[in-house]
């Protein structure tokens, strides 16, 4: 007669199927089962991409910010220089609200006009040198035309040699953003590097134009010019000030 089993016997086979299966199952699939159980659900995940993508955005307007405040200081600072070395003129501070489109010397206008004391004729500059000149006014607002353009006529004086000349723009020179010194003598002394500066009358002395360059035949007029390249990066310009004598400023 066939013997039944006690049930000890049966729990203890039991244990052994479960075993055999669970060695079967693990390698399988049930790894992967009990490591979705143990890692972060997508919930999680997506949470921390968020706030990850937060506090870079973060950190990245933290830079934009510092690096606004080290050009501005650096702008401000230039002007601090330039209205120490013309203590008879005021500077004028103001933002260039639009470079003109169909303007081809890099003309613009800035936010400040009559309401402010601007007037016509006003050099304008920034800390590194001279910018142009008011030619337009209004209530609140001024045109500025370049000393890359034909129009501007400014007498200008090599620092070094001590030539005189004639500042003014040339439309093959205005594409590479450069202007001329013109009007120079035949044995003028002008060298390449040289620091041109402004030399007086509508425009106070001692403002720096920008370096000299080569050499050049004006065919037009018989005479030799010198390239110049301002110290101003006059298209990049977001800010310039006007100067005004100080009897004058707010008149």
């Amino acid at each position: 007669m066939k013997r039944r089993k006690t049930r000890r016997e049966v729990i203890a086979l039991g244990i052994a199927l479960t075993a055999a299966a669970l060695s079967i199952w693990l390698p399988l699939g049930g790894f992967r089962l009990i490591s979705a159980a143990a890692s972060p659900t997508d919930k999680q995940l997506l949470a921390e991409n968020e706030a990850l993508r937060q506090e870079l955005a973060q950190r990245r307007q933290e830079l934009n910010d510092y690096l606004g405040c080290k050009e501005e200081n650096e702008r401000l600072r230039g002007l601090f220089q330039l209205q120490k070395q013309q203590p008879d003129y005021t500077l004028l501070p103001a933002e260039i609200v639009r470079h003109e489109p169909l303007e081809d010397f890099g003309g613009f206008v800035m936010n400040i006009g009559e309401n402010q004391g601007v007037k016509i004729n006003a050099p304008v500059v920034t800390g590194e040198g001279l910018v142009g000149v008011v030619t337009e006014t209004s209530a609140d607002a001024c045109r500025v035309t370049t000393i890359l353009s034909p129009k501007l006529k400014i007498a200008a004086v090599d620092k070094q040699s001590g030539d005189s000349g004639i500042l003014s723009g040339m439309a093959a020179l205005n594409e590479r953003n450069q202007t001329a010194l013109t009007a120079l003598t035949e044995k003028h002394r002008v060298a390449k590097g040289d620091l041109i500066v402004t030399s007086g009358g509508t425009y106070p002395e001692n403002i720096v134009i920008g370096t000299a360059g080569e050499v050049q035949f004006d065919a037009f007029n018989a005479n030799r010019l010198v390239v110049i390249t301002p110290a101003v990066s006059i298209r990049r310009l977001t800010h310039a000030a006007v100067m005004l004598p100080k009897d004058k400023a707010h008149e």
